[in-house]
């Protein structure tokens, strides 16, 4: 059975897969402490074969058997993505599995029934998540491809059902009135994020590239140390800094509006270390553009 939960909870979910940065998904490599997650890239010692599906762009990276793979890869892509654009990064790789242009093949024409995914082929698994509005089509979709792989290979999906008449501009306004990233907050006298803050610029991002018509606010914030002159320049270096992250991630800079208010709005006392360390922070927020 297939729970329908609302409409809130259908953008908030929407948005991290369209994004296709979900922070703790298996396809995602962590890097350092501290820093922000990033896609893993194409290593000689293991082969990776990934398709990502959003916004009407499609692109393939990753390692393929031939060139004879890589035409009928973009067959395919021509067959079950009409129109749209389509972007690769491939390089052919030495010793991969029998299954794999098959396969490779197979996951392309499965997430042709989707309205957004991405998947991730290596030499023991197979990762997908996505959004679909046809729950029935995409299990049908799902056991053709099953088909196609050996059974070592594990298949982990992850596919959010969405219904037809999802209006995902009406969604968005809901989403924008009730979304709170959660803290960001700087290392001391710096614009360098503390480890804690990748969480919520991911949840930023997230939303941001699904509701394309957003705007973002984005207000940085000193503790009370320092001359004030200082503090300013360094809230707006902040309030820049979660900018030039957005922009990473995708969100052009144009919707962004960017301010620095100092210390003029503390949260918590400055007079105790735990006050500053509050008062270090970014506000964001985001509204619709649309009058």
């Amino acid at each position: 059975m297939i729970n329908t939960p609302a409409v809130s909870t259908y953008i908030t979910a929407a948005a991290l897969f369209l994004a296709c940065r979900l922070v703790v998904a298996p396809f995602l490599d962590s890097g350092h402490p501290g820093e922000p997650p990033q896609s893993q890239p194409v290593q000689s010692d293991l082969p990776r074969f990934e398709i990502f599906w959003l916004r009407g762009e499609l692109r393939l990276a990753g390692h393929t058997v031939s060139s004879q793979h890589e035409e009928d890869l973009l067959q395919a892509a021509a067959d079950s993505y009409p129109n749209r654009v389509v972007a690769t990064t491939l390089e052919p790789f030495t010793l991969l599995p029998d299954f794999w242009a098959d396969s490779s093949i197979q996951v392309l024409y499965a997430l042709a029934g989707t309205l957004s995914a991405h998947a991730v082929l290596s030499r023991d698994a197979l990762v997908i998540r996505g959004v679909t509005e046809d729950q029935s089509a995409w299990l049908n979709r799902l056991l053709d491809l099953r088909q196609s792989l050996p059974d070592n290979v594990n298949l982990s999906t992850d596919m959010l059902t969405v219904p037809n008449d999802f209006r995902l501009a009406d969604s968005c306004n809901q989403a924008l009135g009730q979304f709170t990233a959660g803290p960001i907050r700087f290392e001391k006298s710096s614009a360098v994020f503390r480890s804690s803050a990748y969480p919520a610029l991911e949840r930023i991002v997230a939303l941001a590239n699904a509701c394309r018509d957003s705007e973002i606010l984005i207000t940085g914030h000193t503790d009370a140390s320092g001359e004030e002159s200082w503090n300013l320049r360094l809230s707006l270096q902040r309030a820049h800094a979660v900018a030039d992250y957005l922009e990473h991630g995708g969100i052009d800079l144009s919707r962004t509006i960017v301010t620095g208010a100092g210390s003029s709005e503390p949260l918590a006392d400055n007079n105790t270390s735990y006050g500053r360390s509050l008062n270090r922070r970014i506000d964001v927020v985001l509204r619709s553009a649309q009058p």
